[in-house]
């Protein structure tokens, strides 16, 4: 008799999921391709699963907190807040404009400095 040698490795951040619904998608699951079919239960973890498919799909452990995990994958790819900074631009005669970081004007019309002083702080806080 023969045993298997072979077992296949499983990343441990992983869920055990069951997919619902009709038809089948394409999941690309350790690195292979792989169809995923109505009544099916794989293992995968949650950026592997399309985000358009997530809908038909459910964890077979009903403990498992998918909003949760959502919530934490949106947090690590989103970029780093960055603060804009404000700056008075003498425009001549008396009269300022306030510039962001990127040099886009703030202000429709020319404003005397404290106007754009003002300006500036309402904009920071």
């Amino acid at each position: 008799m023969m045993k298997r040698t072979k077992k296949e490795q499983r990343d441990p951040d992983a869920i055990h999921w069951i997919k619902t619904g009709g038809g089948s998608f394409l999941a690309v699951i350790n690195g292979r391709k792989k169809i995923i079919k109505p009544g099916e239960k794989f293992w995968a973890k949650l950026e592997e699963i399309p985000v358009g498919h997530r809908d038909v799909v459910r964890p077979v452990d009903p403990r498992t907190n998918i909003k949760q995990l959502e919530a934490e994958e949106e947090e690590k790819d989103a970029p780093p807040v960055k603060k804009l900074e404000y700056f008075l631009n003498h425009r001549g005669g008396g009269w300022y404009s306030v510039l962001n970081s990127s040099g886009k004007v703030q202000n429709e019309k020319a404003l005397n400095k404290e106007d754009a002083e003002k300006l500036i702080r309402s904009l920071t806080e």
